[in-house]
This record gives structure tokens, C-alpha cells and sequence, in this order.
């Protein structure tokens, strides 16, 4: 993949599981849509026993931009590039 091609899904890398923080970092979206999205059942997570955190699998978060559709960010630590 060259730097001007969109990656594909299975060109990234993430840890085992993520945080809600990781997700909405990746997803370009904020911590409160993401927990909204794993309540309604968009995006599978499991609830940590005695507290009200959420894991997403790699798997599972794959899953999700597979079949959503959103676009793929290289890396969710550039900016967005403004539409005109």
C-alpha cells in the first residue's frame, strides 16, 4: 500500500482489545457515540466484571468497519483533512 491509497481492513494493527477510548480514537468518533454503538448492538463488546467498562476484540472491531462501511484511517492520530 502506498501513502495515497486507503488501507484496507486487514492492513491494520491493533492490540487484542481496545477501550472505548481506542475505539472512538480509530473510529474518528466520540467515547459517548462509541458506548451508544455498543449498547444498541453495532459494535461487540464485553463488559468488565464490577465496573462499567467495555473491551472490543480486534475481531470484533474488524467485524464493524467491515461491514459499516465507514472509511479507514491510516492513522487516527492525523487530523482529518478538511472537505471543501
Amino acid at each position: 500500500m502506498n501513502s495515497n491509497q486507503t488501507p484496507e481492513v486487514s492492513d491494520l494493527e491493533f492490540p487484542p482489545y481496545l477501550g472505548v477510548q481506542e475505539v472512538s480514537k480509530i473510529l474518528r468518533l466520540s467515547d459517548e457515540t462509541v458506548k451508544r454503538y455498543i449498547r444498541e448492538g453495532h459494535i461487540k463488546a464485553s463488559l468488565l466484571p464490577g465496573s462499567n467498562r467495555y473491551r472490543v476484540l480486534e475481531s470484533d472491531l474488524r467485524a464493524y468497519l467491515e461491514a459499516s462501511g465507514l472509511p479507514i484511517h491510516p492513522d487516527p492520530d492525523q487530523p482529518t483533512e478538511p472537505t471543501r
